[in-house]
């Protein structure tokens, strides 16, 4: 029907026009995605895959358990059901993403061994230097919680992203925000 309401000129026009108009597009929403949603630059189609050194070490999450008594527990093994939630969430790092993480979390039992891990302060290379003088206890999930036993404490997850500084030559890690989810909120 369009072929024979538009001329032969017309419609080749049209047809060219379609291909810097459907670039154009994808350039914008991966704008967007990259510089609103904190989106990698290697998505979108490739745009800007190499206008970036983001990668799987680009970005990463920090995870605690923060009990009543002001006590913060870090999270240091997932199930690698909660491995692949924090890849996705980090590919594209908005609330919906971890929320999905912070859900199958607090599903989730943990356990700790009896005796606490030192933390050590580290210097340039990555040896230890001295014992910073704190400890803490390493969680490690231990099957799922039965329906309706909600814990009481709170999830939080930090979000942080390393770049590069041109003036100092260094890679820096930016504390970007920290969602926390609480008993009841999931």
């Amino acid at each position: 029907m369009l072929r024979r309401l538009l001329p032969v000129h017309f419609r080749a026009w049209v047809l060219i026009g379609c291909v810097p108009a459907v670039a154009t597009a994808v350039a914008a929403r991966q704008i967007y995605l990259s510089k609103l949603h904190e989106l990698s630059t290697w998505k979108g189609g490739g745009m800007g895959m190499f206008a970036s050194a983001d990668g799987s070490t680009g970005r990463f999450a920090k995870l605690y358990i923060e009990t009543p008594d002001g006590q913060r527990q870090p999270v240091v093994k997932l199930t690698p059901g909660q491995q692949k939630l924090l890849a996705s969430a980090l590919w594209y790092p908005v609330n919906g993403s971890f929320r999905d993480l912070a859900a199958s979390i607090r599903r989730t039992n943990w356990a700790a061994p009896e005796q606490q891990t030192p933390v050590h302060v580290v210097n340039a290379e990555g040896k230890r230097v001295r014992p910073a003088g704190k400890s803490y206890y390493s969680l490690y999930p231990l099957g799922e919680r039965p329906k309706g036993n909600d814990p009481d404490w709170t999830l939080a997850i930090e979000y942080w992203n390393a770049a590069f500084d041109p003036a100092t030559r260094l890679v820096q890690a930016r504390h970007v925000w920290t969602l926390r989810y609480a008993k009841g909120e999931l």
